[in-house]
């Protein structure tokens, strides 16, 4: 028996480290997500800090800085959405305009009904004022999103929100895609439901061009388990993902 235990022990250990560091980046799994039963979501699947740069003795056994955790996004999608993000940086007057909803409506054709594509179409019809509209392009995006995120307005008061979806390409960090998500709208119980990529990601300044790093000595990188994760409000002290907010 002991030496079963023995013999068993590095398999076990091989496989919880391969569970850590697995690929993240799911879109084709899993049933979609419905957004009429969104009250059955998880809540309080609370996010949680993770670095995407490797420990000092896995960096020294590979001679890289980075984990490359499976994530990657085709060069023409990412292209499609930048462009998708530069309009989302538009103020109110400028995002209603009808070439906006050209540009939107081409980009769901183009992504064959991308969920970012056809959540800021969502965003587009609230803003212009078709409810109706707006509720069937949001139900599609969330059906076409690998993962959810549950969160509140920000303490600031601000009605827009961006988060970056890194990149690990050949150990460099790409770190350009950066989704979005303006004149946020919470629901009765104050929450906000965004459709994202299912991958460890960050939270990023809506205001900084699209395409374009910010600069950050210390990246706040942060992952949940499951589809739906939830993410304190921007400024609440429990906030993984801004420095300060716990200790490493």
């Amino acid at each position: 028996m002991t030496l079963v235990v023995a013999l068993m022990a590095p398999l076990v250990t091989v496989v919880v480290f391969w569970a850590v560091d697995e690929p993240t980046d799911d879109r084709a799994g899993g049933a979609p997500l419905v957004w009429a039963e969104r009250d059955g979501w998880p809540q309080n699947q609370f996010v949680a800090y993770k670095s995407m740069e490797r420990g000092m003795m896995s960096a020294a056994r590979t001679n890289e800085k980075y984990k490359d955790l499976g994530f990657h996004v085709e060069p023409g999608e990412q292209a499609v959405l930048l462009g998708l993000a530069r309009l989302a940086r538009r103020d109110r007057a400028g995002f209603v305009e009808p070439v906006v909803r050209a540009e939107l409506d081409a980009a769901v054709t183009a992504t064959a009904g991308h969920f970012y594509a056809l959540f800021l179409r969502s965003v587009w019809h609230t803003v212009s004022g078709d409810v109706a509209a707006a509720e069937v392009d949001r139900a599609a995006a969330f059906a076409a999103a690998p993962a959810v995120l549950i969160t509140e307005r920000s303490l600031d008061g601000g009605r827009t929100l961006g988060f970056a979806a890194d990149q690990v390409v050949g150990d460099r960090l790409d770190r350009s895609l950066v989704l979005v998500y303006p004149f946020l709208e919470a629901d009765e119980e104050g929450l906000i439901h965004l459709p994202v990529f299912k991958t460890i990601l960050r939270r990023a300044d809506p205001t900084v061009p699209a395409g374009v790093a910010e600069v950050e000595e210390h990246p706040r990188w942060f992952t949940w388990f499951g589809r739906v994760g939830r993410l304190p409000a921007l400024g609440e002290a429990a906030d993984p993902t801004v420095v300060g907010a716990y200790r490493e």
